[in-house]
């Protein structure tokens, strides 16, 4: 019996097949190589494997279970780890140390605000989009204190404040949901659109940051026109994000970025859930489909 056996694995982008019916087994004890040009489908596999990428057909068995992967510390706790491509390795660690990130729980987590100092402004105030997300899915108040900041020495002062409460949100809403089926999945409030950028620039253009504050903003202006948010939201997170020197749009027509959006995480065959504001300080998991989001994604 082979160790783990991959059926039939079939995965879509925009209706563009990356894997067609794949099969691959192997058995304990041996090594295999994967070969192809690039786009052949070789990464998107292996995403799948490790649960980063949900297959539209086909079946994963592990030493004869079958398994349904929903995220990669599933595919972990199988014994399954993964070194990812330059852009996702913690170029600090040992090849070892990032096949075992995220293995442990931590036990505590440490932060000293005065590390901040020792960063370039752009990337305080890329982390800060984090923050101004929080505010917008759970805090008001903590987006009202980031809406009126009045220069760098008084963001400098309230950092700490920040930093709480942005944690207290995390930490509320993963405690909510710990296996990320559900309202945990409000952290990725701007991050749909964020991650597309990224992808379309290949990583070397905008920041993460960055990328999820122009998510926030389109998003949120398209929601509004759409009756789903309440009016002057949208201004109130433009004019927030811009405060913090941060961008709020793109020169991409959507067409372009949508294609990008297929890869995203939150995706399950025809249908993705966005993250969208009620109003500031309140958010809803919306379900749509693929075949509609140019009526959610909108750049122009």
């Amino acid at each position: 019996m082979a160790l783990l056996e991959m059926k039939g694995i079939t995965k879509l982008f925009y209706g563009i097949p990356a894997n067609d019916h794949i099969d691959l087994s192997v058995e304990e004890s041996e090594i295999h190589a994967l070969l192809g040009e690039n786009g052949a489908g070789k990464t998107t596999l292996m995403n799948i494997l490790y649960g980063l990428y949900h297959c539209d057909e086909g079946e994963i068995w592990w030493n004869g279970v079958k398994q349904d992967f929903q995220k990669p510390l599933d595919a972990i706790a199988c014994g399954i780890g993964m070194v990812h491509q330059h852009f996702m390795l913690v170029e600090a660690m040992t090849v070892f140390d990032n096949i075992i990130l995220g293995d442990k729980h931590a036990k505590g987590v440490f932060i000293d605000p005065d590390l901040l100092d020792t960063l370039p402004t752009r990337y305080v105030h890329d982390g800060l989009a984090e923050a101004l997300k929080y505010g917008c899915i759970g805090d008001p108040e903590l987006f009202e204190l980031l809406e009126n900041i009045g220069s760098e020495e008084d963001l400098r002062n309230h950092m700490e404040e920040i930093i709480l409460r942005s944690v207290l949100q995390k930490k509320k809403f993963v405690e909510e949901d710990r296996y990320d089926n559900g309202s945990r999945q409000m952290l990725n409030f701007g991050h749909t659109i964020g991650h597309a950028i990224e992808r379309y620039f290949n990583y070397s253009t905008y920041t993460h940051g960055e990328g999820v504050a122009i998510g926030m903003c389109l998003l949120t202006e398209q929601t509004e026109r759409l009756g789903i948010t309440e009016k002057g939201t949208a201004e109130r997170v433009i004019r927030a994000v811009h405060h913090l020197s941060l961008p709020t749009s793109i020169a991409v027509p959507a067409l372009e970025l949508i294609p990008q959006i297929m890869h995203d995480k939150k995706r399950r065959g025809g249908e993705i859930t966005l993250v969208v504001l009620d109003k500031i300080g309140k958010a809803h998991l919306l379900k749509v489909k693929t075949s509609e989001l140019d009526k959610y994604i909108v750049t122009e």
